[in-house]
């Protein structure tokens, strides 16, 4: 998988989970749990 540098793949797997995080809040937000249970 040559070209990408360790940092590179930091990089990316930190934006998946800052965009997991986010949309994580969002559900919460809207009264989702994640176990996939709807509490609303």
């Amino acid at each position: 998988q040559g070209g990408f540098s360790n940092g590179a793949r930091a990089d990316v797997a930190r934006k998946t989970k800052e965009e997991a995080d986010h949309l994580l809040a969002k559900l919460e937000k809207e009264g989702v749990e994640i176990d996939g249970k709807i509490t609303s």
